[in-house]
């Protein structure tokens, strides 16, 4: 007589395993969901001992050896420092304007449209008024570290003596 117990008991593993995944994303319970459904699928004919048994062995192997190759497929294996995680190295060079005074004590800046900044200047002697051009130099925390930045003046076209319109030498 063939025993379906156990093939509930695992498929039940298996599938709390893939929602525990879906809400990590980190790859790491996504080789125990599937030596979940292995052993689901020989424990009809298997004695629960040697389940229990090749389900850990499967799990391990998973996580030690599929985990790597999976995160790797996939992009997710980057290495970096703790600010690159958060994705602040995307905000460092970049330039924003000051939305309210930074000093020694702290301020904001305004990068784009709408990403707000709390912000210091990189010299704790300066003071960075509203409305000043500021560069980030360094990400604190969640607290960019800025320098005041001379606003540019955009350069004059440079003419062309021939002319766009008519394709004619002036």
């Amino acid at each position: 007589m063939i025993e379906t117990e156990g093939l509930w008991i695992w498929l039940g593993v298996a599938g709390l395993a893939a929602l525990g995944e879906l809400l990590s994303y980190d790859l790491f319970l996504a080789p125990v969901a599937a030596a979940g459904v292995v052993v689901a699928l020989i424990a009809p004919v298997s004695p629960f001992p040697l389940q229990v048994v090749l389900f850990g062995g499967l799990s391990l192997l998973g996580i030690m050896f599929l985990r790597p190759a999976l995160k790797h497929a996939l992009g997710l294996d980057t290495p970096g420092s703790d600010v690159e995680a958060l994705g602040h190295e995307n905000v460092v060079g970049r330039r924003g304007i000051v939305t309210e005074t930074v000093d020694a004590g702290g301020g904001q800046i305004r990068i784009g449209q709408s990403e707000f900044w709390t912000a210091r200047p990189f010299d704790p002697a300066h003071t960075l008024p509203p409305g000043d051009l500021a560069e980030v130099l360094l990400v604190d925390g969640v607290t960019a570290l800025v320098e005041s930045v001379p606003a540019t003046t955009p350069e004059p076209a440079i003419t062309s003596r021939m002319s766009i319109t008519k394709g004619t030498e002036s």
